[in-house]
C-alpha cells in the first residue's frame, strides 16, 4: 500500500452519508483536509475514482471517529486513561493554576493553566496523546470541550489525583 494512504476503520459516523460504521476506508491527510477512499488507490478495477469525499479536518473530527494505525489523534477520544498511560507519547496536561500545580502533581505532567490553552495550541497539536486533568474534573471537562473545537482530541482524566493513582498502579 502506498504510504500516503492510511487505513481507517469508521467506529462512529454522523452526517457523512457515504461512510458507514465498521467499514474500512483509506485516507490521505492534507494540512487542512482528509481525502477518503474505498480502496488504497485512486481508481478501482474499472478505472473509476473510488474517492468518497474530501472533508475539512475540523468537520471530520467533529462528525466521525476512526481507528487507524497512523492518525493517532483520532483514536484518543475513545481510549481510557489507563490505556493511554500505557501508550508511548502520552502527555498529561494539568490545567490547574501554577500555584495549585506546585502544591502537587502527576510526575512528568505538563502544566498549562486553563486560561492559557489558547496560547499553547501549536504545542498541544504536536502531542501524540493527551490526558487532561485538574483538581476536581470541572476544568478538565472545559479544557477538553475547548480543545475539541480546535481540532485537538483529548481524554478527560478528571482529578489529577485519580490520574496519579492509575499511573502509579500500572
Amino acid at each position: 500500500m502506498d504510504n500516503l494512504f492510511q487505513r481507517l476503520i469508521c467506529i462512529d459516523s454522523t452526517d457523512l452519508a457515504l461512510i458507514k460504521k465498521d467499514e474500512t476506508y483509506f485516507g490521505i491527510e492534507g494540512p487542512f483536509i482528509y481525502e477518503i477512499y474505498k480502496m488504497p488507490s485512486k481508481t478501482d478495477n474499472n478505472g473509476r475514482s473510488t474517492k468518497i469525499g474530501v472533508y475539512p479536518k475540523n468537520k471530520f473530527f467533529n462528525q466521525a471517529k476512526w481507528r487507524d494505525e497512523q492518525i493517532d489523534s483520532i483514536i484518543k477520544e475513545d481510549m481510557t486513561v489507563e490505556e493511554l498511560l500505557k501508550e508511548e507519547g502520552t502527555v498529561i496536561v494539568d490545567v490547574r493554576t501554577y500555584d495549585e500545580f506546585i502544591g502537587g502533581n502527576v510526575v512528568d505532567s505538563v502544566n498549562i493553566p486553563l486560561n492559557e490553552l489558547a496560547n499553547n495550541l501549536e504545542k498541544l497539536k504536536e502531542m501524540k496523546y493527551i490526558i487532561i486533568c485538574c483538581a476536581s474534573g470541572n476544568r478538565s471537562k472545559q479544557a477538553k470541550t475547548y480543545l475539541q473545537t480546535q481540532g485537538i482530541i483529548t481524554t478527560d482524566g478528571g482529578a489529577w489525583t485519580s490520574v496519579n493513582y492509575i499511573k502509579n498502579n500500572l
